[in-house]
């Protein structure tokens, strides 16, 4: 390197400078200066150690877990019978007076419906009904002659193959009218006109409940829910209810029933100085003391709502 050269050159000549300005006496000093070139640190640079972390997420994508929830209804059971009863049934009704045999058809048919069978023909299982029928007639001054009452007599049997028959007797009257409006009257001047469903259904109803017990309650709460149906049959509706095991009876189909009833008696609240209509309000409370703990001294009013509210709480609706 040339730089350190340049320094030595220097100071010799500064030296002889010295000596010719008149140095100090006794001698020449020669002061040789050694500069020693700085000390260079070999420094080395290394790149930026840059540590790159690579973090891989592997996402699996898990198919939704899928619960399926088989719930089998059993076919309703047969009181009398062994295993699960039918899931179809046959139909086999003969009634002696051309006419009224259709609405009697279509009525069993309903209640066999209801209760979640299926009515076939030609099906193992057959409910066969053997029915005679009496038109009751009265006279009811200027609107005339007419058919207000009917009484509905025979059997009712219920088979199947490697079975026991099961059968039930039917004897169900329908009083005359007391008064009737002219229309009425009118509408039922034939005695095929006579009013045989309504003598025919209650003894109907109460052999059903006889053969299938509980299951038979969807068909029930129809009775109760239908405006069409008189107040006879929602009483004894409310009194084969009672008849029954209560737990035995599907909550679903309880709760169906005890709100049918309570809805029912607020709408005819309006109705009163009637021993029918006190017989069904003496039911009901007796169900509602039995199902839901209700006092049975309460009156109409306070008793229908305590009832909705003990509904909404126990059953959650």
């Amino acid at each position: 390197m040339s730089t350190p050269r340049r320094c030595l050159a220097i100071t010799a000549a500064v030296g002889l400078l010295a000596a010719a300005c008149g140095g100090s006496s006794g001698g020449t000093t020669a002061a040789t200066t050694t500069t020693v070139p700085p000390t260079t640190a070999a420094t080395t640079t290394l790149p930026p150690t840059t540590t790159t972390s690579t973090t891989t997420t592997t996402t699996t994508t898990v198919p939704p877990t899928t619960t399926t929830t088989t719930t089998t209804t059993l076919p309703p059971q047969v009181q009398g019978w062994e295993g699960p009863g039918p899931t179809e049934i046959a139909v086999d009704l003969s009634f002696d007076i051309a006419g009224p045999d259709a609405d009697l058809l279509d009525l069993v048919e309903g209640a066999l419906e209801a209760m979640g069978l299926a009515v076939i023909d030609g099906a193992d299982t057959v409910l066969a009904l053997d029915l005679r029928g009496d038109a009751k007639g009265a006279s009811y001054g200027d609107a005339g002659y007419c058919y207000t009452g009917a009484r509905v007599r025979g059997d009712m049997t219920l088979s199947a193959p490697d079975r026991p028959v099961l059968e039930v007797s039917i004897d169900g009257d329908e009083p005359t009218s007391f008064v009737v409006f002219s229309s009425v009257c009118a509408d039922h001047r034939d005695p095929e006109d006579a009013p045989f469903p309504k003598a025919f259904e209650p003894e109907f109803m109460e052999g059903i409940v006889e053969w299938w017990g509980p299951a038979s309650v969807p068909y029930l709460v129809e009775i109760m829910d239908d405006e069409l149906y008189v107040i006879g049959i929602r009483t004894r509706a409310v009194q084969a209810v009672r008849s029954m095991e209560w737990e035995a009876i599907p909550e679903e189909m309880q709760y169906e029933f005890l709100a049918a009833a309570v809805d029912y008696c607020g709408r005819s609240t309006h109705i009163t100085d009637d021993r029918d209509y006190d017989r069904f309000r003496e039911a009901v409370a007796r169900l509602f003391a039995e199902a839901l703990d209700i006092d049975v001294s309460l009156d109409g009013t306070e008793m229908i709502g305590l009832a909705r509210f003990r509904l909404e709480t126990r059953y959650g609706k």
